[in-house]
C-alpha cells in the first residue's frame, strides 16, 4: 500500500512494477476492494430511502452474461488508461472509445445496449479520431500527474450514467460517494497500467465487476 500511496504523490509513467512485487499490489487491490464494498454496505444503510435505482439491473436483460462481464471493462480501460502510455495509436484508440462511451450516453438508456450500435460507432469513428488529431500534441506534452488524475476522476464520472432517478440531496450525496470509490478504482488500475501493462489492469477490472455482475443478475 505504501507504494501505492507515494506513487500517487509524484506519477510517473516510467514506472515499472517488478514481477515480485505482484503479490503486494494484488494485496492494494484487494484493501480497496475490501473498503468499498465496507463503503457500500453502509452507504447503502445510510442512503436506503434515498438510493436512487442503478442503470446497472437493466444490462443483463440487453446483453450475454460474457459480455457484461468483458465488454464494460475492455471497452473502459481502452477509454481511460490505454493513453497513459501516450503515443499516436493509443491516444487515437483511447479518444475513440472514450467518445464511443460519451456518445451512448446519450443516444441510449444503457450504456452498452447494442441500441444504435452502428449510430454510435461512426460518430465514436468521426469525432474520436478528430480529437486525438486536434489534441494529440496536448497531450503528449502534458504533464503526467495531470494526465494521470485526469483519466482517474473521468473514469469515476461515467459511473454517473449508473444511476437513475436522483431526487435528492441525500440521493446526490450517495452518488458523489459511489463515485469517488469509482474514482479511487481508477486511481489503482491506473497504477496497474502504468507498471504491468493494459492487459493487467483489464484483469484487474474484470475480476473488480465480478461482485457488481454478480449483484445485479
Amino acid at each position: 500500500m505504501r507504494d501505492f500511496i507515494n506513487y500517487l504523490k509524484n506519477p510517473s509513467e516510467d514506472l515499472k512494477l517488478p514481477a515480485k512485487k505482484i503479490w503486494s499490489v494484488l494485496l492494494v487491490f484487494l484493501t480497496i476492494y475490501i473498503i468499498k464494498i465496507i463503503v457500500a454496505i453502509v452507504s447503502h444503510m445510510v442512503f436506503k430511502d434515498n438510493a436512487p435505482d442503478s442503470g446497472l439491473r437493466d444490462l443483463p436483460t440487453v446483453l450475454p452474461l460474457w459480455m457484461v462481464l468483458f465488454i464494460p471493462p475492455l471497452l473502459e480501460e481502452l477509454s481511460f488508461r490505454l493513453w497513459l502510455k501516450r503515443n499516436t495509436v493509443t491516444i487515437l484508440i483511447s479518444s475513440v472509445c472514450f467518445v464511443w462511451c460519451l456518445a451512448s450516453m446519450f443516444l441510449s438508456d444503457v450504456l452498452y445496449s447494442t441500441d444504435r450500435l452502428v449510430l454510435r460507432c461512426i460518430v465514436a469513428l468521426a469525432v474520436g479520431v478528430a480529437v486525438a488529431l486536434l489534441l494529440k500534441k496536448q497531450i503528449i506534452n502534458a504533464k503526467f500527474p495531470i494526465i494521470f488524475y485526469l483519466s482517474a476522476i473521468l473514469f469515476g464520472l461515467m459511473h454517473a450514467h449508473n444511476f437513475i432517478d436522483v431526487a435528492s440531496i441525500a440521493g446526490a450525496l450517495f452518488v458523489l460517494i459511489n463515485l469517488a470509490m469509482h474514482t479511487l478504482t481508477g486511481l489503482f488500475l491506473g497504477y496497474v497500467r502504468v507498471g504491468y501493462g493494459i492487459v493487467a489492469s483489464f484483469l484487474l477490472h474484470v475480476t473488480n465487476n465480478l461482485v457488481v455482475v454478480y449483484l445485479y443478475l
